[in-house]
């Protein structure tokens, strides 16, 4: 388990490293509405802070959008240590646990531009909007959390997950349905839910869809969206990277073309889930060299690809 980081208790609350100046509490706020307490998210943001100041200045073009990234991304690392892999595709949710509208309400404060004008505990969430956001895979959480309550740009939290951002939006889309379905269980008084049953569906197309393509990759052109897409990331495109001699694209288009790629790639592939749904996985000796991520259209056909063998983006994906 990676380590958390060191928590700053020799310094002041209030007292930031020079380079989050006027940055420290924007980013507790999105810190808080991760990980759930303002206890855990200082910390984090102090540590990026603290990296911050150590940053060659010619590697932080934007600070703001820097540190943003890298809080959510350390926050998205303690989920995962929190809820390591199987955060259960197939587990129940007990909404009876909610208490009523005013804890979803919280999870959407929205903080002025005046702090005068700020409710007095904006740093804070109520115990049941923090068993809200529970109920969430860490993924999902971190799209729900940057794009629903802080308006981040799909763009944005992709940057974050290293993802595309048709993928976080899907991750958004299953947050949000199953947070409704939460309140609506709360409110009907229901103990126990099932999963959604949009996401059972969608489960089980993209299960179909990676069995089929596993058990015949030169035959995928018939599972493709016309409109479809591949987008790979750098390590997976680079000649030299860990998947050398198996694509020479970032990025593809057509269901000729993302066949063609496809068909080497899931030739020695296993089937795995990412978090929680349906995925690909390139295994050797030393571990996961890649992942294959799907996303489907409206008619359960792929409409797009996601290619990922950064180390960096491979050590905070929900993998298992």
């Amino acid at each position: 388990m990676a380590a958390t980081p060191e928590h700053p208790s020799e310094q002041h609350p209030d007292q930031h490293p020079e380079p989050l100046e006027g940055l420290h509490e924007p980013l507790l706020r999105v810190a808080v509405r991760l990980l759930g307490t303002r206890t855990e998210a200082e910390p984090v943001v102090t540590e990026v802070g603290r990296r911050a100041a150590d940053a060659d200045p010619a590697e932080v073009f934007d600070l703001a959008t820097w540190a943003r990234t890298e809080v959510a991304r350390a926050c998205l690392r303690l989920l995962l240590e929190r809820s390591p892999g199987r955060r259960a595709a197939d587990a129940s949710l007990e909404p009876a646990a909610l208490v009523g509208p005013e804890d979803l309400a919280d999870l959407y404060l929205d903080v002025p531009d005046d702090p005068a004008a700020a409710r007095p505990h904006a740093l804070t969430l109520t115990a049941s909007a923090r068993e809200l956001l529970a109920h969430l895979r860490p993924a999902e959480r971190v799209a729900f959390v940057l794009h629903d309550l802080f308006g981040d740009h799909f763009e944005d939290v992709a940057g974050v997950l290293g993802r595309t951002p048709m993928a976080c939006r899907q991750l958004a889309d299953r947050a949000r349905r199953r947070l409704a379905e939460l309140r609506r269980a709360a409110d009907a008084g229901i103990e126990r839910l099932d999963r959604d049953a949009a996401d059972r569906a969608e489960d089980l197309a993209l299960d179909a869809v990676v069995t089929a393509a596993l058990a015949a990759p030169a035959g995928l052109e018939p599972l493709l969206s016309p409109a479809v897409v591949l987008r790979a990331d750098p390590a997976a495109a680079d000649p030299d990277g860990p998947l050398t001699g198996l694509l020479d694209a970032a990025y593809l288009s057509g269901p000729a073309a993302v066949a063609a790629a496809l068909a080497p790639l899931l030739a020695d592939a296993v089937a795995a889930r990412l978090d929680g749904y349906p995925a690909v996985v390139r295994r050797d000796e030393g571990g996961v060299r890649a992942v294959v991520g799907l996303a489907l259209d409206a008619a359960g056909r792929v409409r797009e690809v996601d290619v990922l063998a950064d180390p960096d983006v491979l050590a905070v994906t929900d993998l298992s």
